[in-house]
């Protein structure tokens, strides 16, 4: 609580002052930023924003240490600059239902925990040195399977959503031990055969691949025994488009 009344103490004395964003941010002020921050979520969702705004030049350092969350979904960013290395304790991301062809400029953010870019036109990844990221969603994108290198490399996944592209090869997701849950529905993946040495998981969804149907149902059948599923639920295994973020209570918890 006294964190959140300095914050606001902080952004408000800042704009009595006429401290203003520099000029290639002028639809987003200080005053502006006051009305989308909550407890250390900065909220700029389905506001028709074209770019991600230059937080650094418009926030004063203390604001950008207490932000954790920022969610600048729905809206028409076609580029990720390096503005999210400025607030060194951000631990979550989502960026989905943009226009970003590139996943980049997340590198080397050291508490970064959920990355959400799905519903993007994403063709390649550049991720690297996130040591703390437990959680990735790139659905609904068009990587193939060149573009997973990366992605790869990231060990400490636990969760990971790659439904939608156009993958044939999963070749290389072995080294992901720490994997609990697996999304992979409505892609080109001929052989699945990489997620048998994966001992952590959980649940794992590969429908709509070109697949056997036994080699589908043994996996249907894998997590709904893992999950505690039963045939009266099957909803648990119908695929379902991500929905767009509505509140701050869909916000992970650390």
């Amino acid at each position: 609580m006294k964190k959140t009344i300095l914050l606001i103490f902080t952004l408000f004395i800042l704009s009595s002052c006429g401290v203003s964003p520099s000029e290639g941010d002028k639809n987003i002020t200080l005053d502006f930023v006051k009305q989308h921050i909550d407890n250390s979520y900065l909220d700029l969702r389905s506001l028709g924003l074209t770019k991600v705004p230059e937080f650094s030049k418009i926030l004063p350092q203390a604001v950008l240490e207490d932000v954790l969350f920022i969610d600048l979904s729905n809206n028409e960013i076609r580029k990720i600059p390096d503005e999210f290395k400025k607030f060194p304790n951000l631990k979550e991301v989502n960026l989905s239902f943009n226009k970003i062809k590139k996943l980049e400029n997340l590198n080397n953010i050291k508490l970064l925990r959920k990355v959400e870019v799905y519903e993007n036109e994403l063709k390649s990844v550049n991720l690297k040195n996130v040591p703390n990221l437990k959680y990735l969603d790139l659905s609904y994108n068009n990587l193939e399977s060149g573009d997973l290198e990366d992605i790869f490399k990231l060990t400490g996944l636990t969760e990971l959503q790659l439904l939608r592209n156009n993958i044939k090869s999963i070749e290389g997701i072995e080294a992901l031990t720490s994997l609990e849950v697996i999304k992979l529905e409505f892609n080109q993946i001929k052989d699945i055969s990489p997620l048998d040495s994966l001992k952590n998981l959980k649940f794992v969804s590969v429908a709509e691949n070109p697949l056997d149907k036994a080699l589908i149902e043994k996996w249907i059948k894998f997590t709904q025994d893992n999950m505690g599923y039963t045939k009266e639920e099957p909803e648990v295994i119908k695929l379902t488009q991500p929905e767009e973020k509505t509140d701050k209570d869909s916000v992970l918890e650390i």
